[in-house]
């Protein structure tokens, strides 16, 4: 199933699930930092877990996963293009 994956999924995936990892192992070791620690006057979570992992990570992830696989096929479509007109 994941056999052809473009390694950029596999890039999107760790900065997604790496993000979350590192956020959960904080709030199970550091006391009181899920209710009491602010960001901005807003509970911490929701500054890290919704604004940031919602919105700034998922933009940069799609960004990776469209655009990353289609510049290597253009570089690739060009480098094959380039390949066969000096070969004539």
């Amino acid at each position: 199933m994941f056999k052809n994956m473009h390694p950029a999924f596999w890039v999107g995936i760790a900065i997604i699930y790496g993000y979350a990892l590192i956020f959960w192992i904080i709030e199970m070791t550091v006391p009181g930092f899920i209710y009491h620690t602010q960001i901005w006057g807003m509970p911490a979570p929701y500054v890290y877990g919704l604004t940031i992992c919602l919105l700034v990570i998922n933009l940069i992830v799609s960004y990776i996963w469209y655009y990353i696989p289609l510049r290597d096929e253009r570089r690739k479509q060009a480098s094959q293009g380039a390949g066969k007109g000096a070969e004539e």
